[in-house]
């Protein structure tokens, strides 16, 4: 049976309003299931620290010495952090020198397309392929300053992480914090004030 011209049309209208709901539907279950699985990984990385520190008393890979917290994932790579959650010999567990018991506080899949995890490096990728960035109070003040950031607050927390994001740059208003506006306690230097997150998002 041939369809006329009307039916035709009416058929083809019928199928791009179908398409106009389902196609942004689709991706906004895709986002969200990226999202959900970086927030994973921050809950997981932070909570690992976390575990570390009760097991040993100190935060992974710290610098003796240094002053001011220390931050990992931008000027030293965040792999010194891991390779002592994960157990690894290797640059910040030499000779398991940070984590002598070799406990695995953390394990994590490896880094492919789309998915976020340790690449060859060692080194802890987000999904859009940019290392996760880590804080810790090293100089146990009680609060985690992080330098030279729009995130450059005194946060209430022992160790903090983030993600930079799909734009794959720190500091700006996509990153996904582990932290919620709650746990600020200062501003420094009138930056502006961490983008919020929901206070379930991590669990």
């Amino acid at each position: 049976m041939r369809l006329s011209k009307p039916e035709i049309s009416i058929l083809a209208g019928l199928a791009i309003v179908i398409l106009s709901i389902v196609v942004p539907s689709l991706w906004a279950v895709r986002l969200a299931r990226e999202d959900r699985m970086v927030r994973d990984d921050l809950r997981d990385l932070v909570g690992a620290g976390i575990r570390f520190n009760v097991e040993y008393g100190v935060w992974p890979a710290v610098r003796l010495g240094e002053p001011g917290d220390q931050r990992f994932g931008q000027d030293v790579p965040n792999w010194e952090f891991v390779n002592a959650l994960r157990a690894v010999d290797g640059p910040g567990n030499t000779n398991h020198v940070s984590n002598p018991h070799r406990v695995v506080f953390l394990d994590v899949r490896p880094h492919g397309p789309g998915t976020s995890g340790i690449d060859s490096n060692g080194e802890f990728l987000d999904r859009w392929g940019t290392p996760y960035q880590v804080a810790v109070d090293a100089d146990a003040s009680g609060v985690v300053t992080i330098e030279n950031t729009i995130h450059g607050a005194g946060v209430g927390l022992g160790i903090i992480a983030w993600s930079c994001g799909p734009d794959r740059r720190s500091d700006t208003p996509d990153d996904i914090l582990s932290w919620t506006a709650r746990d600020v306690v200062k501003q420094i230097g009138g930056m502006p004030k961490p983008q919020p997150m929901e206070p379930s998002s991590l669990r």
